[in-house]
């Protein structure tokens, strides 16, 4: 196996040193090879980036208007007259591209429509013969007639050429008067429609509450809650409470010093506390009790 050495072709655009295995030599020509490429490539962009950009002109521009006349047009100048051009009409405009008194070929090709009062522009791409080397812009108005969205009126049309190579041509070479049926705007939904304007203030009216019953109520359910602690205090006064039997060691105070931290942390649940904040308080209390409870509870089952 052959490891391919760093050298000036091997390294990134940024220095970076690139690790490949190659298993012959011709891997590491084709390798190299290819590296070579991306650097000429960068250096034909530099080089076209750099460099003046030529200059394009048109030859055997020809224009046929509704009723197939045929007029041979000057780059650069318009035609003094306004062509008609209606539904039953075609347009058609042929010419080629020279750069250096060679056929060429641009990137982007477009005759746009521009509505002298509206400014409403229509635009349309212009595709190159292949075998001619001409460019040939052909509209028939009975299928494209729709692209003018209905507007009638005089439109200057436009010639566009672009290229990165050249400078960019705009020339004007007629205007048209254009007969399309008018169209009616589309409503939009009252949803949809827009008004800058300030509306009407929206005034809500909330549902009276319902009526509580008496506070009496609330107290007998409170003291029915209460009633099976208060029956334990109570049986504790009348039956009498033993400790004799009771040892004393820490798991002692820790059980019964964590039912009461339970009972008080509901309390403080039921007046100010939010449910997070006594599950935060209740984890450690509850911890504490389980040992302590288990603990104190073994001790008792051992002395019997």
């Amino acid at each position: 196996m052959i490891y391919k050495k760093k050298s000036f072709f091997d390294t990134g655009f940024c220095g970076i040193a690139v690790k490949k295995n190659l298993t012959n030599f011709h891997d590491l020509s084709n390798f190299r090879f290819e590296k070579m490429r991306v650097y000429l490539f960068v250096l034909w962009v530099t080089a076209v980036s750099c460099a003046q950009l030529g200059k394009i002109s048109l030859k055997d521009v020809v224009l046929t208007d509704g009723v197939g006349t045929e007029k041979t047009l000057t780059s650069g100048q318009k035609l003094s007259k306004v062509v008609e051009l209606d539904s039953s009409h075609d347009l058609k405009l042929s010419f080629k591209v020279l750069s250096d008194n060679k056929a060429a070929s641009v990137h982007q090709a477009f005759v746009i429509f521009v509505n002298d009062k509206s400014k409403k522009e229509v635009a349309f791409v212009i595709e190159q013969d292949a075998k001619t080397e001409s460019y040939v812009f052909d509209l028939s108005m009975k299928t494209h007639g729709k692209e003018f969205g209905g507007e009638p009126g005089v439109y200057s049309a436009h010639l566009i050429l672009g290229d990165a190579k050249v400078e960019p041509l705009d020339w004007v070479f007629a205007q048209f008067n254009v007969k399309v049926e008018a169209v009616a705007p589309k409503t939009l939904p009252v949803s949809q429609q827009i008004h800058y304007q300030p509306r009407k203030e929206i005034k809500h009216l909330f549902r009276e509450p319902e009526a509580r019953p008496p506070a009496f109520f609330g107290h007998v359910f409170a003291l029915v809650c209460a009633a099976p602690l208060l029956l334990l205090l109570i049986s504790w006064l009348v039956i009498g409470i033993n400790f004799g039997k009771l040892p004393f060691s820490v798991w002692i105070l820790g059980f019964h010093g964590g039912i009461i931290g339970i009972f008080g942390l509901y309390t403080c649940f039921w007046l100010h506390l939010n449910m997070f904040e006594t599950l935060y308080y209740l984890v450690p209390i509850s911890v504490v009790t389980f040992i302590s409870g288990h603990r104190l509870f073994r001790t008792l089952a051992a002395q019997k």
